[in-house]
């Protein structure tokens, strides 16, 4: 039998020649991902024994599968005699590597059947729920084993899309492919994008270039992970800055809260860095969900009092740090709460919820109502104290005054994802609650007087790029 030649674009050679963990490629229509997916797994089945899932989110029939798309390409190449092919799987003769389907959500595939995986290929990977993904990762565990996405872009916030686009893990090749780069693409769909493009260049970008949807502009468009993620030792917020907590209530579910300090730059105290030091919840209280995805159903079964402790638990203390003894000069809550509507544990109105808290028996925190024409600016606010030059390198002359410790996981997802709606005048729902809570926090943490709490040195930025820490300790004698 003659040689059989695999056509596999060069972009993509890395699916059968580079060892990743996760091989990604993403983009638009005609981008060729799933015909050269399909032929680098041909390829690999018949030059050594593999064994490989091919898996879908939902995958009700065979028919959902790329299962047919295989057997095209098989036919296509001229080896069908190499294979056994039934109506669900498809096996080498020479190698014995098997490839076999199955869907995501109620897979029937047991537990054992996928730890001896060598490729896992999940198509339409646009439609990955973060269950889904935390439920495969661990199970595809053999030794060198490989886990394919390929998808066409929907939305910023697709989990595939903020994981591996967003913020791409270190053990991950992505690629974005394009339908120009298709030379097996044909004359129709050439003509169709096109006419797209003149038609609707909004739409085509989307469609064909693979662009995520646009579901509104970003509420905090200036926020760069890179720039705006710092921590600083928690020992310097104890010892020069004033605590603050931001507090977004809900009838039932858990209340978003951010905990804040601001900390003077100069030693006239007439200029301030804001540090979001820790939230409640975080990942471990949702089961390892962040708050947008469970936010429907994250019921909240504690007490007043119950979480009154877990408030001053968080307000002393960072991560594991030990108690410091940390005095917050101002709690705020949001004044529009679910006025006349009560839970089972919740007081019927945000002033019922303020009184309720500062009563002995439920800790006695003192909680106060922010100014609605004070909140209702504070995305400004927020923004002015991002911005930077990004054109030219952060440094302590071009640097924002608010950062975020990288562990505030549903914050900084509120700041990449949270958009106005492009069709109502309204903001989209789905990542308000820690935004809400954010601009809460900033409406008393930015405008109340800073208080000298101790008369300790003042810690100084020094005039150098900057790195992990942006602080350096400077020792300046007090009066």
């Amino acid at each position: 039998m003659a040689a059989v030649k695999f056509k596999i674009f060069d972009k993509l050679l890395f699916l059968v020649n580079e060892p990743w963990r996760y091989k990604v490629a993403y983009g638009g229509r005609g981008g060729y991902k799933s015909w050269t997916f399909s032929i680098a797994l041909i390829a690999l089945c018949m030059s050594k024994k593999i064994r490989v899932l091919c898996c879908r989110e939902i995958q009700k029939s065979i028919l959902d599968s790329v299962y047919q798309l295989l057997v095209d390409r098989i036919d296509a190449l001229g080896v069908t005699d190499e294979f056994d092919i039934t109506n669900n799987k498809i096996q080498n003769k020479k190698t014995g590597s098997k490839i076999i389907f199955d869907g995501l959500r109620d897979a029937n595939l047991d537990i054992k059947s996928k730890e001896n995986i060598d490729i896992c290929w999940v198509e339409e990977a646009e439609n990955l729920s973060a269950k889904s993904f935390d439920d495969l990762y661990p199970t595809i565990r053999k030794e060198g084993s490989e886990i394919w996405f390929s998808f066409n872009t929907t939305d910023e916030d697709a989990f595939i899309y903020e994981y591996f686009i967003t913020n791409p893990p270190p053990d991950a090749k992505v690629v974005k492919t394009y339908w120009w780069e298709n030379t097996e693409l044909s004359e129709t769909l050439k003509k169709a994008a096109l006419q797209c493009k003149l038609r609707d260049p909004e739409g085509y970008k989307h469609i064909w270039e693979g662009e995520p949807s646009k579901t509104g502009l970003r509420v905090y468009p200036h926020f760069n992970d890179k720039v705006h993620l710092k921590t600083v030792p928690f020992e310097f917020l104890v010892e020069n800055g004033n605590f603050f907590v931001g507090m977004d209530p809900h009838k039932t579910a858990y209340p978003a809260t951010l905990f804040g300090c601001k900390v003077p730059t100069n030693s006239s105290k007439t200029e301030f860095d804001y540090f979001i030091y820790n939230e409640y919840p975080t990942k471990a209280d949702l089961h390892s969900r962040l708050y947008y995805e469970v936010r429907k159903t994250a019921k909240c079964s504690l007490t007043q009092k119950q979480l009154t402790g877990m408030f001053h638990v968080l307000e002393t203390t960072c991560l594991h740090d030990q108690n410091k003894n940390v005095k917050v000069i101002t709690r705020a809550c949001d004044p529009y709460f679910a006025k006349g509507v009560g839970g089972s544990d919740w007081s019927s109105d945000t002033q019922g919820l303020v009184q309720e808290w500062a009563r002995p028996e439920n800790g006695g925190l003192i909680w106060t109502l922010p100014e609605r024409n004070i909140l209702s600016v504070q995305r400004n606010t927020v923004n002015e104290l991002m911005k930077y030059n990004d054109e030219i390198p952060v440094s302590a002359i071009n640097r924002p005054s608010l950062y975020i410790f990288p562990h505030c996981e549903n914050l900084i997802t509120s700041m990449k994802l949270h958009r106005d709606s492009s069709e109502k005048d309204t903001e989209d729902e789905k990542h308000k609650d820690f935004s809400d809570a954010l601009r809460i926090l900033m409406s008393v943490m930015h405008y109340t007087p800073y208080r000298e709490t101790k008369k300790k040195p003042v810690y100084q930025m020094a005039a150098l790029p900057m790195n992990n820490s942006i602080f350096t300790r400077q020792t300046v004698s007090m009066n």
